[in-house]
């Protein structure tokens, strides 16, 4: 009785077999879809290509974190600093510097950063005059002092703190120098300047070792500089500047304080559509993690993502400071550019509602940056020329900005026919990142002096590149310019106001027809 069951249960089996195997064939075709739909690409698996420590490709990532993005690392120091003469109060903190470090072509092991003191508590009458983009202290200026030392070798030298002083922008050509000498010896303190965040540069020589520490004289932690070395050794060497020819040009957006997924799309899409029609490649913005999952679920931002013109690089290096607006700025700056430092780019530090327009049509950067364009004379740093532009002439604009922004259709640039005459106050900086100090919001300079070797063949500090600076050049608005549209978000600029006469453009500024 049980073999006839087990035959016809074997009979049976034997009938449906085919059609269990074809089901066993498609489930497993499914399961093999599914997994390399969620797997990462080559790029980003362990077995990525390249030398050892490399990173994967920076825009084959939805979003970067800024510890893994452009080789920079975060080294933090408490402490506190005595009374400067422009501020008579002791302060206390952390001190941040941001570091990068790169063999390059002559063997040599250079670091290049910059540092940023954030305190505990705002100091009294601080928070009055510094309410947006927090600067320096003035106790940083007078009292920081960095040192670098080799417990295996046993040597220990002082680094120069290199501080470009935005004050000196705004004075003739023929003074700038005097100017920034003026105030590198000492600032008499009824002028209580905004000190910028200043440039670290060091040239450790064609070493190997990863030993070094850097500390600051007074202070009783140090940080180890061992694993910033170690992955600087271990990657490939960077391109030369600055005699590289063909520069790739991007763009550096900083993070945005509100975040309607929709509206940052669409001003994206014609951003990154615009700007590569002139040349440029491609786009870096920041984003805070509460804003990061919306942006990157948007099918717009996808498919940027997906074209490699946008690079997504987490940003939520300190916490929020109330009241503030805009405090962590030219922190942000200065860290998108030194990510780029070493690297063969001209980088355009601007915000995302802001337009490079050529003053020839059909005019290009790289064609302008070549040999025998407008901008190849000095291009190490190059300050343009910003206007604010407006769809009338008149105020309160009979067009609601906001709404022809997030209407579908053309880009809505060729509406603008009017622009505010003293926009040429506040420039932004397209620039080598490996020529210049630390660039902040608007302004940096060129550093054009030799540094000295960090070894122990001498006790004196240590000078960097930045130990002398030029003035960033300011080429002709006939060259190019840039159009900021003022009233594209809830705060409007308010022309008549501020008493600004509003000056017709022509046209075929912004003929460039994007959709």
């Amino acid at each position: 009785m049980k073999k006839q069951e087990a035959r016809r249960g074997g009979l049976a089996f034997a009938r449906h077999a085919p059609w269990l195997l074809l089901l066993m064939v498609l489930a497993s075709i499914l399961l093999f879809r599914t997994w390399l739909a969620q797997a990462p690409p080559p790029q980003q698996r362990g077995a990525a290509a390249g030398p050892p420590g490399a990173l994967p490709p920076p825009h084959k990532q939805p979003l970067i974190l800024p510890t893994d993005y452009g080789g920079v690392h975060a080294f933090r120091i408490p402490g506190s600093f005595p009374p400067a003469p422009e501020l008579n109060q002791t302060v206390s903190g952390m001190l941040h510097i941001y570091l990068k470090a790169l063999r390059w072509r002559d063997g040599h092991v250079r670091l290049k950063g910059f540092a940023y003191f954030e305190f505990t508590r705002a100091p009294r009458t601080w928070k009055a005059t510094r309410v947006v983009a927090l600067t320096n202290m003035p106790q940083v200026f007078h009292h920081l002092r960095l040192g670098l030392r080799s417990p295996v070798h046993g040597w220990e030298r002082e680094v120069a703190v290199e501080t470009n002083f935005m004050v000196c922008e705004f004075v003739g050509s023929q003074k700038y120098d005097e100017c920034v000498a003026n105030l590198t010896t000492g600032v008499p303190p009824h002028t209580r300047p905004a000190y910028q965040l200043p440039d670290i540069s060091v040239d450790l020589g064609p070493t190997a070792a990863t030993d070094l520490q850097l500390f600051v004289y007074g202070w009783p932690r140090h940080v180890s500089l061992t694993a910033l070395l170690q992955a600087a050794l271990a990657r490939r060497e960077p391109a030369p500047p600055p005699s590289a020819r063909n520069p790739g040009v991007l763009i550096a957006y900083p993070y945005l304080q509100r975040v309607d997924p929709d509206s940052v799309a669409r001003l994206l899409g014609w951003s990154t559509a615009y700007h590569a029609a002139l040349g440029f490649q491609g786009a870096v913005m920041y984003v805070l993690a509460k804003h990061a999952a919306a942006l990157r679920a948007h099918p717009g931002v996808r498919a940027l993502l997906a074209s490699e013109r946008l690079r997504l690089v987490l940003w939520d290096e300190f916490a929020w400071l109330e009241g503030w607006r805009d405090f962590d700025l030219r922190v942000q700056n200065s860290h998108q550019v030194l990510s780029f430092w070493g690297d063969n780019v001209r980088l355009l530090v601007a915000d995302v509602d802001e337009f490079v327009v050529p003053g020839v049509q059909g005019g290009t950067l790289p064609q302008m940056l070549a040999k025998g364009g407008c901008l190849h004379q000095e291009s190490e740093c190059l300050y343009l020329q910003r206007r604010n532009v407006f769809v009338s002439d008149v105020e309160p604009a009979p067009v609601d900005e906001p709404a022809l922004w997030n209407a579908p259709g053309h880009l809505p640039l060729r509406h603008y026919r009017f622009s505010a005459s003293h926009a040429h106050v506040h420039p932004k900086a397209l620039v080598d990142p490996s020529r210049v100090f630390p660039v902040q919001v608007h302004w940096s300079a060129v550093c054009v002096g030799k540094a000295d070797v960090a070894d122990g063949s001498s006790s004196d500090k240590l000078r960097g590149e930045c130990s002398a600076r030029r003035r960033c050049r300011r080429p002709r608005p006939s060259c190019t310019w840039i159009a900021h549209v003022g009233n594209m978000h809830l705060v409007r600029f308010n022309a008549t106001g501020k008493r600004l006469p509003m000056l017709p453009e022509e046209r075929r500024f912004f003929e460039l027809d994007v959709r």
